[in-house]
């Protein structure tokens, strides 16, 4: 079994995430843990491409938090070089401390090696996290190290006001699960950075030729590379996947946008769509007169006058 420590930010979105992008089918969750079996190894290699999980682990066991130390006692603890040991607590706050449970894992690996406990950079590191009155024991994979405060739009060579947050760019290219991405109205190329940090194919297309430069300046600072052109949205052929944000600004007419999505709509041809659009829009209307179907959608909170949706069509 898996588990997967998830953001606290957008937290219905971070689970839809790591079901799409792993391939998870019935997941449980407790508060912002999600546990999911049987994930095929193809799949969790993605783990890194995450944007809403916080770590990714390995069950070793669950046990009710009187019983922990007992467990802890008998159990074979996969270990390797060096080990250090976390606690994360959810909802009881009264638990056992980290030195404690560190001291019982060193007495169970000394019966048998000669554990060496590295606080900074071990290779093994145990983490159990307190839900409840259950106690998982588990062994970090992999911890989500990504600094997407530092990709923000205004810290580029060429920033835009309207370009999502990174942590959500990254989001919106794993809800598609493809190795090639496509965004037709690509703006100064904040979607397009991300697919790019996670080594997929992507593409991009704007009918602004400033925004075109822009954005070929932007993937530069970040040595990416990828097609960046000037092309109508409404023109580009059939596409594996479309992940883009609809253009908007304070002087967007509102009919002039729903005539764009449903013209845009209508005309893309792609397997996979997921889209941010202004909440403003009559979305649904415009999206079934389109001839396509919503999955999901989630609303993001970006400030008092304005909410993005982020919409998967299928």
């Amino acid at each position: 079994m898996y588990l997967f420590l998830l953001s606290k930010e957008h937290l219905e979105l971070a689970v839809y995430e790591v079901c799409t992008l792993l391939h998870v089918k019935s997941p449980v969750r407790l508060q912002n843990v999600l546990l999911a079996k049987n994930i095929p190894k193809n799949q969790l290699k993605k783990i890194s491409r995450l944007a809403y999980t916080k770590s990714c682990h390995e069950v070793l066991f669950a046990v009710h938090q009187k019983n922990i130390l007992k467990k802890i006692k008998t159990f074979n603890f996969p270990y390797e070089q060096s080990f250090a040991v976390q606690k994360i607590v959810l909802t009881n706050p009264e638990t056992l401390n980290t030195e404690v449970l560190a001291n019982a894992v060193y007495h169970n690996l000394k019966n048998k090696t000669k554990p060496v406990v590295d606080l900074k950079n071990p290779k093994t590191k145990f983490v159990f996290i307190f839900a409840d009155k259950k106690t998982f024991c588990t062994k970090e994979l992999w911890e989500n190290t990504e600094d997407f405060e530092k990709r923000k739009a205004h810290l580029r060579p060429e920033p835009h006001p309207s370009s999502l947050h990174p942590k959500l760019a990254r989001c919106m290219v794993n809800l598609a699960d493809s190795d090639e991405i496509t965004d037709p109205f690509c703006g100064t190329g904040g979607i397009l950075i991300e697919a790019g940090l996670m080594h997929l194919k992507m593409k991009g297309y704007d009918l602004d030729g400033i925004m075109v430069s822009r954005a070929r300046i932007n993937l530069d600072s970040f040595s990416l590379s990828g097609t960046v052109e000037r092309k109508d949205a409404l023109a580009i052929p059939k596409q594996k996947a479309i992940v883009t944000d609809m253009p908007y600004g304070r002087n967007t007419k509102v009919e002039n946008a729903e005539r764009l999505l449903l013209s845009f709509l209508q005309r893309t041809k792609a397997k996979k769509i997921i889209i941010g659009i202004p909440d403003f829009i009559p979305y649904r209307k415009i999206i079934k007169k389109a001839g396509k179907n919503i999955k999901k959608v989630f609303p993001i909170y970006l400030h008092k006058s304005l909410t993005k949706l982020v919409v998967v069509l299928c």
